[in-house]
């Protein structure tokens, strides 16, 4: 056993903290799987109720629904939206044109139709005047899906200003705990995505959202 490779290495805190699509685990979290595994339920339990209410209290939201992934708790979002009549088949909803697909294809597997806009040179996030423009062009937007690409994030006021009382669905796969002018990202959203995949900035066991 000993003698066994493993592809992971343990977190050296006093090393080089600058990883890219590098998960950094330890003995807290071989500890915290260990835990799970003896418990003899892998299904929702436990574990996934504590990290509910800790994402709630690290993002300022009331409530905090774990999913198999960032791009189901999209799907989600557009499903409570058509619930609560916010949104329909052929109803147009904003999109920059910079993104991850599944941020906008549960969108159009439920009959939205996407209108994309362009993003900001070197930072791959939508261009506040692009929003303006395009709802002036096109009244008719319900709303608008948005990535906070790469942990880059718009003037949201401006954003929030042009989309009126439309729906925001905030993309935040990129940007865990991110805030704009002290403000968490929730505070400006209907829906807050997240992504827990492995390549992000915290992963639960690799897939995971909410």
């Amino acid at each position: 056993m000993n003698n066994r490779r493993i592809s992971w290495k343990k977190w050296e805190k006093s090393g080089d903290s600058h990883f890219m699509n590098r998960i950094q685990w330890d003995e807290d979290e071989l500890e915290n799987v260990r835990g799970v595994f003896e418990s003899d339920w892998f299904g929702y339990g436990e574990a996934n109720k504590k990290l509910e209410k800790k994402l709630c209290e690290l993002i300022d939201v009331s409530n905090f629904s774990l999913t198999n992934s960032g791009s189901t708790a999209i799907m989600t979002a557009i499903k409570s939206l058509m619930h609560l009549k916010r949104f329909e088949r052929g109803d147009i909803i904003l999109h920059p044109v910079t993104t991850f697909p599944t941020s906008i294809s549960s969108a159009i597997d439920y009959g939205g139709i996407p209108l994309f806009i362009d993003t900001k040179l070197g930072t791959y996030i939508v261009d506040e005047e692009q929003v303006e423009r395009a709802i002036q062009k096109y009244p008719s937007v319900k709303g608008m899906i948005l990535p906070y690409l790469m942990g880059n994030i718009p003037d949201m006021d401006r954003v929030k200003s042009a989309l009126g009382n439309r729906f925001l669905i905030g993309d935040a796969a990129d940007t865990f705990g991110g805030s704009f002018d002290q403000r968490p990202l929730s505070s400006f959203s209907d829906f807050t995505a997240m992504s827990f995949y492995g390549s992000h900035h915290m992963s639960t066991a690799g897939v995971g959202g909410g």
